[in-house]
């Protein structure tokens, strides 16, 4: 049986019906997200094989009755008998709000973006091959394009003085401007035989690092515009990044051999043997402010940590993307690590607990080929192969605060619903099959646990807007999901039931808008018409 979206009885769409689609979509991202089942001795078959299905609730107490999921061990960060009032501590770190301000003027690719230090001043480079520069905060072209190179520009870096911007580019030649009177500084730096990839100031402002598609990295005296010593040797493919650290005692470079190689930028030699773990070209490299960390991406989509002291891994790979990753950078506090990839989306992590900071952060419609924080870390630039840049800003405490507020409203005004026994929105329907209402539950239950962790306000709410629609869409109330959800939240609480509800309303309670509405005793609805959301 099913409805339609005004909850009239209908066909069932077939299998292949192009209507399913979207859910089909949905459900394989949710079946994706799902940790690996967990069950407890009495839960397992005594034969060899999967597990069954847990008995699916009858239709008398699918909404009436939160599921009483066996009692197991609380899960990491959220100790038994802690009140649901009281969640693990939210990271300190505030995440970016998804919105963004679009830049655009580029007619082609923008393959790097970077601040001037005075955060003044935005500049990117495109395959277009112009040198744009941008206001970060009207978001306005300050003066015409810088024209000069011949072929696309693939990076982009400001002077620690902020003067000069250095460029590189497609036509193997490196070129400065003056940064207020957007002119060219000298002839262009011409000694790479390949197009040139990356370009970093040394801190101290006395070297420019080049690196090539020629396998190489240059030194040059950005004053006197000539080469400082040999070219740097030893990467069997094109170097795609380089990065000094910030005391300018090592340079980092990443290359298409996969490697990663440390030297010494004073006697131009490696340090140490090259690291290695990655399996596809090592596209980015970045420092820490405070140099303890180097981070590295990779086409084999993965962030690597290393001790560039130690010269050993930090942890495991940062896995989240899915696909190429091209660009790495922390924020200026060193808190926030973000990446850009080819799955057109910026993501963040908590660099201490390495693991994602927020939603990813969407928008472009093409590959994320660079990303750069302002140096007060209110802003994140990212560059894309759509085109534009964008500018995110860093989220205010007041404004994650009132979707916190947010989010209990909906948790508690749901949780009323299973409470009374009443649908919260959506067309009523036969009891769901066992396999749904398990992995509904373990997909609640492993967004829960990663949002409250990280105290990410965004995931949470996304996370509930996506398994509701996915409850209504399937023929199933709120109600039923708000079971779900008391489920999960009873499991990892070790409260009863009751306790997780009562809290759950009183959270709702002090929402400060719209809530006692939302609390009254329901009236007769239209069961089509949602709500509980």
């Amino acid at each position: 049986m099913s409805w339609d979206e005004w909850g009239a009885e209908c066909e069932p769409p077939g299998n292949r019906s192009h209507e399913l689609d979207t859910w089909r979509i949905r459900w394989t991202a949710i079946a994706a997200a799902k940790p690996t089942r967990r069950r407890t001795p009495a839960a397992v078959a005594p034969a060899e094989g999967d597990p069954p299905a847990a008995e699916a609730p009858t239709p008398a107490s699918a909404e009436a009755t939160p599921p009483q999921p066996p009692p197991r061990e609380a899960a990491d960060g959220l100790p038994p008998g802690q009140p649901l009032d009281d969640p693990p501590a939210p990271s300190a770190i505030a995440s970016f709000s998804p919105g963004s301000a679009v830049l655009t003027g580029h007619s082609s690719t923008i393959r790097s973006v970077a601040f001037s230090p005075d955060g003044a001043l935005l500049a990117t480079g495109g395959g277009d091959r112009t040198v744009r520069l941008w206001d970060p905060r009207t978001r306005a072209p300050v003066g015409e394009p810088l024209m000069g190179h011949t072929g696309a520009v693939y990076a982009v870096a400001f002077s620690p003085d902020g003067a000069l911007l250095a460029t590189g580019a497609d036509d193997r030649t490196v070129r400065l401007w003056d940064r207020h009177t957007r002119t060219p500084v000298g002839d262009p730096l011409s000694s790479h035989t390949s197009t040139v990839r990356s370009v970093v100031f040394s801190p101290d402002g006395s070297l420019l690092a080049t690196a090539g598609g020629d396998r190489t990295v240059r030194f040059w005296n950005p004053r006197t515009r000539t080469p400082v010593g040999d070219p740097l040797t030893g990467h069997t493919g094109a170097v795609h990044a380089v990065a000094f650290s910030p005391d300018g005692t090592l340079l980092a470079t990443g290359g298409g051999d996969q490697t990663v190689r440390l030297w010494d930028p004073r006697t131009r030699t490696p340090v140490g043997d090259p690291f290695t773990g990655h399996t596809g070209w090592v596209r980015s490299v970045a420092f820490s402010p405070d140099g303890t960390l180097l981070a590295t991406a990779s086409g084999d989509r993965t962030v690597r940590l290393w001790d560039p002291q130690a010269r050993t891994p930090v942890g495991g790979p940062l896995t989240a993307h899915v696909s190429w990753l091209y660009a790495v950078a922390f924020s200026p506090d060193g808190a926030l690590l973000a990446t850009g990839g080819d799955d057109h989306t910026v993501r963040l992590w908590d660099r201490q607990a390495r693991t994602p900071v927020g939603a990813p952060l969407t928008g472009h419609a093409d590959w994320v080929r660079s990303v750069a924080f302002s140096p007060d870390g209110t802003l994140l630039a990212t560059a894309s192969g759509d085109g534009t840049a964008r500018l995110y800003e860093r989220e205010a405490p007041s404004d994650m605060n009132a979707r916190r507020l947010e989010f209990h409203h909906r948790v508690g005004t749901a949780m009323l619903h299973v409470h009374r026994g009443t649908t919260g929105g959506g067309a009523p329907s036969e009891e769901p099959p066992a396999e749904l209402y398990r992995d509904v539950l373990e997909a609640a239950e492993a967004t829960f646990v990663r949002a409250t962790k990280t105290g990410d306000v965004e995931q949470m709410i996304a996370g509930w807007d996506e398994f509701t629609g996915l409850a209504t869409q399937l023929g199933q109330s709120s109600a039923l999901l708000g079971a779900v959800l008391l489920g999960s939240l009873v499991e990892h609480t070790g409260l009863s039931p009751q306790e997780v509800i009562s809290q759950a309303i009183a959270k709702a309670q002090a929402h400060p808008t719209g809530t006692q509405a939302a609390l009254e005793p329901a009236e007769p609805t239209d069961p089509s018409t949602p709500t509980g959301r």
